[in-house]
Order: structure tokens, then C-alpha cells, then sequence
């Protein structure tokens, strides 16, 4: 797990680091799955949403969490979806009508692990806690272009943000869900190696503001792979991120007060050898949380990565006495 620079720190909506969780041990993923010829197939289990559904492959690079999943998506539900660090169980399935497009849908338990004890290992099913439906369409084309677009909603009621009974109690609501959709292409390949080049991708998302803090989002961002020939496989990219969220500070409980938080980051992926991967980065956080007294926030950092290979085991080798 990562630090807790978010949470203790910057305080940011979106997630300035996709690794950052609360220490704990438990299962991740566990799933049995069946291919059929590439066609069509299931997935059943401990099941991570974000490997198939609301992917942004260019955005990978990024340590910024919205550049992996939404962040309306990512912060939905009462303890989010079925995504690191807290997954659920659930069934995915996919049907490929031809080979350029790709037809997915699932159903997940509607709460991931226990929202009381995050560090508990918690299988929750029960009809207060409903499901996650969730459908996405896939388009990819010959020229390397990729669309891709998906509809989510919750069954289960929640808390509304700016509704009330005669008592002050929050209504509940029947209202979690969003749609989103993700375009992302090549923008320029070197003439002397199609694996050095241009890419970018830009994705948005809504979500029912009625119950949902994170509203709206937008973001997208460029990625120049092997920009120094004499480093093919290095990484550098700019991405910004902007979300619509409730100001936190609000002074009528019964008035939504939207405001935004955008995140711009820089970062450069310096691949050592086949195990060792450096990743200097950089973002500047725009008003954390939609607080417009909070300022900018400026983050730096160093992320390393380290892949087990045989490579890795070589180098061990020769330094063991």
C-alpha cells in the first residue's frame, strides 16, 4: 500500500496516488474464469472491475487515480466499487461480435469489504446492500484508435446530499449511477520505429448528483514513448484531471454548492533494465476537494517499480556472497 499523503495531507477528492490505501492483509483477487475461442467468455470470483471495465490505457503511465478510473465512478457507492484496494464479489462476462468490437457487462455486490473496518476482509451480500450492473461497449479500429463507453448503476439506496425529511434526516434515494466514455488514439508514430511515438486519450464520466459527491469529470492527457532515441522504452506524459464535486463547505445543507478540483501532472517513467523502473513525478492540485479556500497544492515524488524476472534473480545472484 501506499502513504496517506491524500488523506492526511492534501486532502484531494480524486486520489493523487493510485496506491495509496490503508494498511492491510487480505484477499485481492480470487476468480475462475472460461474463454470461448476469444469470442465470448465469464469471469466469477473476487473480481477487479478496472482490469476490463473503464480502462484508460494510455493513462496507465499516471500515478494520479482518475487517470486509471474515473473518479466518478472511482468514489461511487458507499465504499466504492469493486476496485483496488477493496474488491467484491461478482460476474463479468464479454461477447465479441468481430474482432474490433468487444461487449462487456457485470454484476457485483454493491459493497466492496466493509465500509466500517476498512481493514477487515468482508464478503457483504445482502439486499440492503444491492448490486453493481454495469455494461460497456468497445470499438477499436485499424489505425490504432480506441472508443470505449459504459453505463453503471447501483441498486441500492443511499443517503441524498441536499434532501431532508421533516426531521433532518437525509432521504434515501434510489439514485446511484453515471455513464462514461473514453476516446484515445496514436497521434504520431516515428518513422523508423512504430513503438516510439505519440499517444493521448481523453475520457468523461457523470454521475446522479443527487447522491453522489463526485458529479462530473473530464480529463485526458499526452504520453511520448522512446522520446530520447537512445531510450525506446522510457515514458514521458502530461495529464490533468478536473472533477466536479459538492464544496465541502457548504452553508446551506439543503443547497448543492458545486465547485472543482483539478490535478495536473507531469511525470517520466525511466525503465533502468526489465525489473527496475524509476518514475519521477509532479501535480499540482487545484483547490483539494473543491475547496476554494484550500489554494494549489504542489507534489513531488519518486516512484519505483520493481517486476520479478529472471533479470532481477541474475542480479541477486551476483551480489550474494
Amino acid at each position: 500500500a501506499g502513504g496517506h499523503i491524500s488523506g492526511d495531507a492534501v486532502h484531494d477528492a480524486q486520489g493523487l496516488d493510485n496506491i495509496e490505501a490503508i494498511g492491510a492483509l487480505r484477499l485481492y483477487e480470487a476468480w475462475v474464469s472460461r474463454d470461448y475461442d476469444n469470442r465470448k467468455g465469464w469471469k466469477l470470483g473476487m473480481i477487479d472491475l478496472n482490469v476490463n471495465f473503464d480502462t484508460q490505457e494510455t493513462g496507465s503511465l499516471f500515478i494520479n487515480s482518475s487517470n486509471g478510473i474515473g473518479s466518478e465512478l472511482g468514489h461511487s457507492g458507499l465504499n466504492g466499487p469493486s476496485i483496488f484496494p477493496t474488491t467484491a464479489l461478482g460476474v463479468t462476462a464479454y461477447l465479441r461480435p468481430r474482432p474490433s468490437l468487444t461487449l462487456r457487462a457485470g454484476l457485483l455486490d454493491g459493497t466492496a469489504g466493509s465500509p466500517d473496518n476498512p481493514k477487515a476482509f468482508a464478503i457483504r451480500l445482502s439486499s440492503h446492500d444491492g448490486v453493481l450492473a454495469i455494461a460497456q461497449a468497445e470499438q477499436r479500429f485499424e489505425n490504432g484508435v480506441r472508443i470505449e463507453g459504459g453505463l453503471w448503476a447501483y441498486s441500492a439506496r443511499f443517503d441524498a446530499l441536499h434532501r431532508f425529511d421533516a426531521n433532518g434526516t437525509p432521504l434515501r434515494e434510489q439514485r446511484g449511477r453515471g455513464a462514461y466514455a473514453t476516446v484515445e488514439a496514436p497521434l504520431k508514430k516515428e518513422h523508423d520505429d512504430e513503438e516510439r511515438g505519440l499517444s493521448g486519450w481523453v475520457r468523461v464520466g457523470w454521475a446522479d448528483p443527487v447522491v453522489e459527491r463526485i458529479t462530473g469529470y473530464v480529463g485526458g492527457g499526452l504520453v511520448y514513448t522512446g522520446l530520447l532515441r537512445s531510450r525506446k522504452a522510457d515514458q514521458v506524459g502530461v495529464a490533468i484531471s478536473h472533477a466536479i464535486v459538492d464544496d465541502p463547505v457548504t452553508p446551506d445543507p439543503l443547497i448543492a454548492h458545486r465547485s472543482s478540483e483539478t490535478a495536473l501532472e507531469f511525470t517520466y517513467r525511466y525503465n533502468a533494465n526489465d525489473w527496475l523502473a524509476l518514475q519521477p513525478d509532479a501535480q499540482f492540485i487545484v483547490h483539494p476537494s473543491g475547496d476554494r479556500t484550500a489554494g494549489t497544492a504542489f507534489v513531488v515524488g519518486l516512484r519505483a517499480s520493481i517486476t520479478l524476472t529472471r533479470g532481477l534473480l541474475r542480479a541477486v545472484k551476483d551480489v550474494t556472497p
